[in-house]
């Protein structure tokens, strides 16, 4: 059986306070974030969960923000834009990650997360 990890991480939140964001008009951002991010999930599952790696081209070191918090991951490029990649780390996940706007560049967002 295929079994594939997929990792969706949201753009980082530019409010003072998160819970009151979240949660006004009885919950209807996280509602609809939540279901964009499952649907954004299920589409990368479906284009790239079965497809095999390239292997052709050398893994890079790729960075990218979770919340306040730079990270790192090696992985091979699947996808992505000046906003977001696409990628498959070397545990086989599919990861959907921002990446930090850099200073001066317009990026618009293409997703609702």
């Amino acid at each position: 059986p295929l079994e594939a990890a997929i990792r969706v991480i949201s753009s980082p939140l530019d409010t003072g306070d998160p819970r009151s964001h979240w949660l006004a008009d009885d919950a209807r951002r996280l509602k609809s974030t939540a279901a964009a991010m499952l649907a954004h999930a299920l589409d990368l599952a479906l284009r790239h969960a079965a497809a095999p790696a390239d292997d052709a081209a050398p893994p890079r070191t790729y960075r990218y923000v979770q919340g306040t918090v730079e990270r790192a991951e090696r992985a091979h490029r699947l996808a992505g834009d000046c906003a977001r990649l696409e990628l498959r780390n070397l545990r086989g996940q599919v990861m959907s990650v921002p990446l930090k706007p850099a200073p001066g560049e317009a990026c618009p967002r293409k997703t609702a997360f």
